[in-house]
């Protein structure tokens, strides 16, 4: 009996056809796809459609929304332009904007850079973009002073934090947040509250100063986290589109010694905390109708520390989460933001303070929240270090990778009322910093060594693929050596000029220059490097 050969079905369909059951898959079953006949991968690696589905997972980001009619090959030839720019730091355009007036706060989002001085006026900048040209969309006054702010373009909402103007002696001293429109200006017509106000809790030692603020957006929800000094910290958040208080740590208290706080998303977040070895606390405010409060979902140790040693502080650092997917560019998706944190630990026997960094992504934090909705365990379990660290974190010793020190000494002297972690020198899972040889330097984390050969190399850029293991041996301050894995891909680029500090969003490096005028240092030109 004579075996029967049927026809192919690829051979028969029209590739009209295939293409567009081929379009309703994920990249996940794009890429087995490609492993099973030589002519589904022909087809997946020529159509456009296809390949950007794919490569759009590969860079963890979110399509942006401007134009949905636009063909897929000019979505897919601006993500590889970005991606081989960022590799390589050979960005397409310069721009020079010289900036007037003092400095209180600045931010760097989506597009946008906005300073407001110590005497309330705003300046409003859309950067240009290596296509494009900016705008000033603003330059005034706003009738009052922030101390500090947060904005959001994709759903055009800026929140200002004022503090009123008693005097910080004053046992009843208020402060207030106001929701207003990044384009006018104006009250957020979304906004249930426009003005939101609150009591400053006193301390025995900076009374109702702001010692260190920050305000963070995260879609619907925003927070205050306030420290004012060496006593507790406070937490508010509050929904802005309903008006009402979320969480008020007064009421419900965050852990011992909390330093520094984060969203990982609109329904939790993380908080660190100085107490013991130090530790990262995971939060999560999703049933709002608790009467408890958030629910302590878990908390990640830190390395044992010796006897004489000390957590002075540990800030945390991530690029902001957008209400909507970007219409600018490509957003980042939840789970591959990275934080940055900052670790400072101290010596008492020798009074020595070393700054250490970690980096990592969001996808951890996440993971303990869906292990915690399918289980709900009645307790917060307590994570070794060597149980979540070693693989999925980069802990380096600041010292010996790069300097960060003109980049802090920047921010203390310009941000007096705002937590120095506002600025943006992370965004998606890039970070840029400034090197010791005056090189601006790139870390990106979103590389796998899979990858090494999609890798491009350029002349004049200095670039090395970090996948050995760090060990941050023991000594006065770890009590045992403590070993780190993230892989991670840096480019360093030497410039023309000399910078004070450096800014990062999806598609610019800002070289930040300062001028001392009367003893006070102020911004006073941006270099827009676009990719």
């Amino acid at each position: 009996m004579k075996n029967t050969i049927y026809p192919c079905l690829l051979d028969v369909l029209p590739s009209e056809i295939i293409i567009q059951i081929l379009a309703s898959l994920d990249y996940r079953q794009l890429l087995r796809c490609r492993s099973i006949c030589q002519h589904l991968n022909r087809v997946i690696a020529t159509e456009s459609v296809l390949q950007y589905t794919i490569e759009v997972a590969m860079d963890c980001v979110v399509p942006h929304q401007k134009d949905k009619t636009a063909a897929y090959a000019d979505h897919l030839s601006k993500l590889r332009g970005l991606r081989k720019g960022w590799r390589t730091l050979n960005w397409k355009s310069k721009t020079s904007i010289r900036v007037q007036g003092s400095c209180n706060s600045y931010e760097l989002v989506d597009g946008y850079f906005v300073k407001v001085d110590i005497h309330g006026n705003i300046l409003v900048l859309e950067l240009p973009s290596a296509t494009g040209e900016g705008r000033t969309i603003c330059n005034e006054n706003l009738s009052m002073i922030p101390g500090d702010f947060a904005l959001d373009p994709t759903q055009d909402v800026i929140i200002f934090l004022k503090p009123d103007d008693r005097q910080q002696s004053s046992p009843n001293r208020m402060a207030s947040v106001h929701v207003r429109t990044i384009s006018t200006r104006e009250i957020h017509p979304l906004a249930a509250r426009p003005i939101i106000s609150f009591d400053v809790t006193q301390s025995s030692v900076w009374g109702n100063s702001f010692y260190r603020v920050l305000t963070q957006l995260a879609g619907d929800v925003f927070a205050v986290f306030i420290s004012t000094g060496a006593e507790r910290s406070r937490l508010l958040i509050w929904n802005w589109m309903k008006g009402n208080l979320i969480f008020d740590s007064n009421v419900h208290a965050l852990p011992e010694q909390t330093f520094s706080f984060s969203f990982i998303d609109s329904r939790s977040f993380i908080a660190t905390s100085l107490r013991d070895s130090g530790s990262i606390h995971i939060f999560s405010f999703e049933d709002l109708s608790s009467e408890n409060g958030p629910t302590h979902v878990a908390a990640l140790l830190m390395p044992e520390l010796n006897e004489y040693a000390a957590v002075h502080q540990f800030s945390t650092h991530c690029e902001p989460l957008f209400g909507e997917a970007s219409t600018k560019s490509f957003s980042t998706l939840k789970g591959s933001r990275l934080h940055v944190m900052t670790i400072q630990y101290v010596t008492v026997r020798h009074f020595v303070r070393t700054d250490y960094t970690l980096f990592i992504h969001n996808q951890v934090f996440l993971n303990y929240m869906e292990d915690y909705k399918r289980g709900r365990p009645t307790k917060a379990p307590v994570v070794p270090w060597s149980e979540w660290g070693r693989e999925n974190t980069r802990f380096l010793d600041q010292t010996t990778q790069y300097s960060w020190l003109r980049l802090r000494l920047l921010l203390l002297q310009l941000l007096f009322l705002a937590d120095w972690n506002t600025f943006r020198y992370v965004q998606g899972q890039r970070v840029v910093c400034p090197s010791q040889d005056g090189c601006v330097q790139v870390l990106d984390f979103n590389f796998h060594p899979s990858q090494l050969q999609q890798f491009i190399f350029r002349r004049g850029t200095t670039q090395n693929v970090w996948t050995a293991p760090t060990i941050l041996a023991a000594n006065d301050i770890f009590k045992s050596d403590v070993k780190s894995t993230l892989p991670y891909f840096i480019s360093r680029r030497r410039l023309t000029e000399d910078y004070d500090a450096y800014m990062i969003d999806q598609e610019r490096i800002l070289g930040l220059k300062v001028e001392n005028t009367q003893g006070d240092e102020t911004i006073s030109q941006i270099d827009v490097f676009s990719f």
